[in-house]
């Protein structure tokens, strides 16, 4: 498909928040998003924020069956908060998933950037000078030049483009009901 890109996915293993799952929902099924459509969704296993989107995907996947978008799971080798969304699902829901090689926590956030066109962050707080693998893969990704989209707690949005500079940020974000 042109005009496709991949999306990559990173949040807390305490899960994301209310406004966040809301605000995902309705950026990954609308339509037409800032970024087109997207062919593949990337994420890191992890119990949280991974296995919260992972089956977010599977559900959207089920409701628009003609839509084309493979899964990419990329484990963790500490098994300690892997969430092992590839053994909870059926295949037939999705049309391809891929799990890659395991790797170290880091390499692995890395490599989700390094795959993808887009990152999705959904940070625990709104401090991205925190310590910890979101904030990490956030920041590798304004790093190595990469549009990143930031889901804070309260549901608003702040865009990135590939230069860093931010885009703009959405002014009412989509509350759960």
């Amino acid at each position: 498909m042109t005009g496709c890109i991949k999306v990559g996915f990173t949040g807390t293993r305490d899960g994301m928040t209310t406004d966040q799952l809301a605000e995902l929902r309705h950026r990954l099924s609308r339509p037409q998003t800032d970024w087109k459509m997207f062919s593949e969704f990337h994420h890191g296993d992890c119990v949280g924020a991974d296995e919260q989107a992972h089956d977010m995907m599977r559900v959207l996947l089920a409701r628009y069956w003609p839509l084309r978008v493979d899964i990419h799971i990329h484990p963790p080798k500490d098994r300690r908060f892997r969430a092992h969304c590839d053994e909870a699902m059926e295949y037939r829901e999705l049309r391809t998933v891929r799990v890659w090689d395991e790797d170290d926590y880091l390499a692995r956030d890395r490599a989700i950037v390094d795959a993808t066109d887009l990152l999705i962050g959904c940070p625990k707080g709104f401090d991205l000078r925190s310590h910890g693998g979101t904030t990490y893969t956030i920041g590798y990704a304004l790093k190595v030049g990469k549009p990143v989209v930031i889901i804070w707690p309260d549901g608003t949005v702040t865009m990135y483009d590939e230069d860093g500079k931010e885009r703009k940020q959405d002014a009412q974000p989509t509350r759960s009901v």
